[in-house]
């Protein structure tokens, strides 16, 4: 495959990597259509949008998870993915719905063998998912960051009458 994506997109083939099957076929699929990953492709946005971000410090957010994944089990959480096993829904499937079902299917299948060690391994997943996706969107240096301690909403409004502008004036 590496071979082939070198031949197709030799640009892309360079960026890539080679050892993630799944971004390589991903890679040959839009190579495949015409569509190479260049850096010429990528000079021009698709689209003229503003975007906005606001996040917590990391204490903050990690007791934000913490609260709602108490609610989350006090909730029903539980019984809803035993619901759904004895629907049919496989442990297959429950995996591809997110972190919560597949922890909650696990522990319905005996491998967490505490109601603590759900919460435990659940919350230590859903932190480091947390991370990863901040740490991803902390790179795209288009995200405008709002100050989470001051009037956010207000500078949100700010920005977007800043930007309604500026579109009018091209």
């Amino acid at each position: 495959m590496v071979e082939r994506l070198e031949r197709a997109d030799p640009d892309a083939a360079s960026r890539i990597d080679q050892s993630n099957r799944r971004r390589l076929i991903r890679a040959i699929e839009i190579a495949a259509a015409g569509r190479a990953h260049s850096a010429a492709h990528k000079s021009l946005p698709r689209y003229n949008c503003l975007q906005l971000g606001l996040t917590w410090p990391r204490e903050i957010l990690e007791e934000r998870i913490e609260k709602r994944l108490r609610d989350r089990l006090a909730n029903g959480m539980i019984e809803e993915v035993a619901g759904l096993r004895a629907r049919g829904v496989s442990d297959f499937r429950l995996d591809k719905l997110g972190l919560e079902y597949r922890y909650v299917a696990r522990y319905l299948r005996g491998e967490l063998a505490t109601l603590d060690d759900l919460r435990l391994q659940l919350g230590i997943a859903i932190r480091q998912f947390g991370k990863g996706q901040l740490t991803w969107f902390k790179r795209d240096s288009r995200i405008i960051w709002l100050d989470p301690f001051g009037d956010y909403f207000q500078e949100a409004c700010e920005r977007i009458r800043e930007w309604e502008a500026a579109a009018r004036d091209v």
